[in-house]
């Protein structure tokens, strides 16, 4: 049988979680997520936001991912809805040709915590943002910088040179790529 789901209880620190999340990740918000099932892992789909789950879950539409056991009126299969942790979420990054205000938005939405793509030594390399500097910035992102650290599923050598697996980069909106600063 179907096992339904038992929420979890509610606490001040999930309140918490939760507004933020909703705040930040209003219904219709245009996302990324990170892929686990097998033959997917790593891979990004987007999406928007088309629910919340307590505390800290988004419930997400993807674009181009089909739900095969469901089928619309013409035949075809339905948009899949994920119920995705925050943690393998991040916001859509903005078209290259953007304005500044609108990469600049999308970089303020980037979190400790959150996943990211570097480009190094000619590859991309699947990151975690550890820290940024300044916390937030006041105006062009181009003075911000992040710490970010190989992801566990990186290869066993220290991806950013034999001494680190951390690397300090200075952030880029898409069509400004990132590169590790040696």
């Amino acid at each position: 049988g179907v096992q339904e789901r038992v929420p979890e209880p509610r606490t001040a620190q999930g309140d918490t979680t939760h507004a933020q999340m909703v705040a930040a990740w209003g219904v219709g918000s245009q996302v990324e997520v990170v892929q686990r099932d097998e033959g997917f892992e790593g891979a990004w789909f987007a999406g928007r936001v088309i629910d919340h789950e307590y505390p800290d879950k988004v419930v997400v539409e993807y674009d181009e991912l089909r739900d095969v056991d469901s089928e619309a009126e013409d035949g075809d299969p339905q948009p899949y809805v994920g119920t995705e942790s925050l943690r393998f979420a991040r916001p859509i990054p903005p078209p290259e040709q953007a304005g500044e205000a609108a990469k600049e938005e999308w970089l303020a939405g980037v979190q400790p915590g959150a996943p990211a793509d570097l480009e190094y030594e000619g590859g991309w390399w699947d990151v975690e943002v550890v820290r940024l500097e300044p916390t937030r910035p006041v105006d062009a992102a181009a003075d911000a910088t992040a710490t970010v650290a190989a992801t566990p599923d990186a290869p066993d050598a220290a991806p950013f040179g034999a001494t680190s697996d951390t690397a300090e980069v200075e952030l880029a909106a898409p069509g400004a790529a990132a590169a590790a600063a040696a």
